[in-house]
């Protein structure tokens, strides 16, 4: 059953934080235990299988022995497999900044076709340990797997806090440096029934840095590589950028498909958001951006289908959270509202002051504080990058009392195709509203004007008269902006 299983193997007690037993059998997968003993029958059924569902179950193992099946519909799972591979892991701590161009694909067309013909399956030499406990030349489900394992109290398939790769201020260098080093894997599969063959790509941009802040905001890349095994589409209805998103199987990241522009946009002030972060992490900035976690190109192709994409991987501002409404603001009333609300999932400013018949949103002193200084902050920091079109996601649990947010698509900057937008809704504009796309130093100062008559405080006996919280300097170099 692919939609239930994780894509992720295990031949050895690695660091992704399984303990593997003596009957324990890897899970969740299809691999057989022995592909050599199997009949020519059987292995013309799982190569056909496997390119009719757009599986690569047999790809090189990685990092520990973990072995990630990639699906060609989830990019996601492509991405998994490129961060747990040795060569990653290789070009990572190799002192060269320079791109690294890494590949498995070495064979010569003549020799696939020998193989192919030879009517052996033997894309790649398979450890007869990697499903320890099944039956030879079968495939054990996935239900008798969860079955066997079910009363196992020791086993842990998730560990969400791995032990850092690197130290703090291993982890604080490199964010602050000026290094910008990208990884491009290309590796290959083949499906010998039909003589295809399948070559994948993925470019890890910023690969050092990502994986830094991986390593001090989620202990490291394993969580991370486990999330990404698996996703499945989501569809977000309302909002106004049309844009397609994944999320990982266990809710806890979103892969967005971004542009060109936006890509280079963001590698542009790469730098600066990285030093931002290592502000955040260690020195206290306050700050609610939804973290970027990591950004991509993939690709694959054979000679029926091909496509490339590039993604950004965010945290999931709801994971774990109760929300009933979810609000996109940018601090604009023109063109800000969503009209057919029952199949509406995001919602806009408009929305926003409807559902609140014109009041704002009441908040604890504590929250107001954070919510004024972070968006001071973020404001001022994607304004000197140049940025605009950032919005506040809010969510609302309206049995629990409480709000999340975050500000999100902050990879825009104000380019001349922005501009030209900006000067033609202008001159479209008969309701004397100031459309959404506007410069950025407009932009910021309405952002921060409309974010806090959005959210209001609610006094109490604790709250001190003076409003002595606001004094407290920002952690900014420039306090004067």
């Amino acid at each position: 059953n692919n939609n239930n299983n994780n894509g992720i193997i295990n031949n050895t007690n690695s660091g992704l934080g399984r303990e593997k037993s003596d009957d324990d059998t890897a899970r969740l997968s299809i691999v057989p235990s022995n592909v050599k003993s199997l009949s020519s029958k059987s292995l013309s059924y799982l190569s056909d299988f496997q390119a009719n569902s757009g599986m690569h179950a047999f790809l090189p193992c990685g990092v520990d022995d973990c072995r990630i099946i990639v699906f060609r519909d989830e990019p996601s799972s492509i991405i998994a497999y490129a961060l747990s591979s040795n060569e990653y892991f290789s070009a990572l701590n190799s002192k060269d900044s320079k791109t690294a161009v890494l590949s498995n694909d070495i064979e010569e067309p003549d020799e696939i076709g020998r193989k192919a013909n030879s009517g052996i399956f033997k894309p790649h030499e398979l450890n007869p340990s990697s499903i320890e406990g099944s039956k030879e030349g079968s495939i054990e489900s996935e239900q008798e797997t969860l079955n066997k394992n079910e009363n196992d109290e020791t086993e842990e398939l998730y560990e969400l806090k791995p032990k850092p790769t690197l130290s703090k201020t291993e982890i604080e260098s490199v964010l602050r440096s000026h290094e910008k080093k990208h990884i491009k894997l290309k590796f290959v599969d083949e499906s010998v029934s039909r003589g295809e063959r399948t070559k994948f790509q993925c470019t890890i941009f910023c690969a050092r840095k990502f994986h830094a802040l991986r390593s001090h905001y989620m202990g490291g890349e394993w969580s991370f590589i486990r999330a990404l095994a698996r996703s499945k589409k989501w569809e977000t209805k309302g909002g106004k950028s049309g844009a397609s998103f994944l999320k990982t199987h266990d809710d806890r990241f979103v892969l967005k498909r971004v542009s060109k522009i936006e890509l280079m946009g963001f590698l542009e002030f790469s730098s600066e958001y990285f030093k931002y972060m290592s502000q955040h992490f260690f020195e206290g900035l306050p700050s609610v951006l939804v973290k970027i976690v990591g950004l991509y190109e993939v690709s694959f192709k054979n000679n029926k289908q091909s496509r490339s994409d590039f993604f950004v991987v965010m945290d999931n501002l709801f994971y774990d959270q109760v929300v009933h409404k979810i609000f996109d603001l940018k601090g604009s009333l023109r063109n800000r509202h969503i009209q057919d609300e029952e199949d509406a999932t995001v919602f806009l400013d408009e929305n926003l002051l409807e559902f609140t018949s014109g009041y704002p949103l009441y908040v604890t002193e504590k929250s107001k504080a954070t919510i004024h200084l972070s968006v001071w902050n973020d404001s001022l920091f994607l304004g000197k990058q140049n940025v605009v079109d950032y919005s506040l996601l809010v969510g609302i649990d309206e049995e629990g009392k409480k709000i999340s947010l975050g500000i999100i698509d902050y990879m825009r900057q104000y380019t001349w195709d922005k501009k030209v937008e900006s000067v033609v809704k202008s001159t479209m504009t008969t309701s004397g509203k100031a459309p959404t796309v506007i410069s950025p130093a407009l932009y910021k100062a309405r952002f921060r004007e409309a974010m806090d008559k959005y959210f209001m405080l609610v006094p109490d006996k604790f709250n001190r008269l003076d409003n002595s919280i606001y004094k407290d300097e920002l952690l900014l170099n420039n306090k004067n902006d």
